[in-house]
Formats: structure tokens, sequence, C-alpha cells
């Protein structure tokens, strides 16, 4: 991604749109390394700041950068794809152990309620 990022910003005449979606992928990037050391909070509020970067016109581009932007475009999605992945596998774990806690809860309350019995 380092050097898609400096490919889009290689140009002395580089766009205000390029610099934005250089700048983009930069923060993908720092979302994706937060996501990977579950720093969740942080992730979204990158998402926030890119988010102000992505706006309708970064994607408007003229016919010669068009293959740098599709590629630029490539690596953002794969990029959102694996902190979808991410959290995805977090809410599985979160869900899983949520499960597990309730049926130990449920399990106690049995137990206890044929102690009582006796």
């Amino acid at each position: 991604m380092d050097k898609l990022t400096r490919k889009l910003n290689s140009d002395d005449q580089c766009c205000d749109r390029r610099r934005r979606l250089a700048q983009a992928l930069c923060l993908s990037n720092d979302m994706l390394m937060a996501a990977q050391v579950g720093d969740w909070v942080r992730v979204t509020g990158l998402d926030e700041q890119r988010s102000l970067l992505l706006t309708d016109d970064v994607f408007e581009v003229d016919v010669a950068d068009s293959p740098l932007v599709a590629e630029a475009i490539g690596a953002l999605v794969k990029v959102n794809h694996e902190i979808t992945s991410l959290a995805a596998d977090l809410r599985n774990t979160l869900q899983a152990e949520f499960h597990a806690g309730m049926m130990q809860h449920e399990a106690s309350k049995n137990y206890a309620a044929v102690a009582a019995a006796y």
C-alpha cells in the first residue's frame, strides 16, 4: 500500500483528490493495524477521519488517472474486507463466550435448585 500511496502523490501537480485518496489509504492501513490488536475505538475514530476524505469527488478522475484510482479502490476494498473479517471473528468469539456464560449461569442455577431441594 505504501507504494500505491507514493504513486498517488508522485506528480508535482498531484491533484487534491489523489492526495485525499492517498491519505485515506494510509488511514485504512492504520485501521487494519488497530483492528489486528483489538483497538476498535481507534478503528472507529480512524474510520470517521477516512470518511471525511472519501467524498464522491475523490473518485472522479481523469482518464490518465483511472488505472491508479482503480488500484487504490481495490486496495481500500481489500483492507475493508480484512477489517470486516476481524470484526466478524471478534463478534463470533464474543457470542460464543456469552453463550458459554449463559449456559454456566443456567447450570449453576439448576444445581442450586437441586441442592435447595435436599
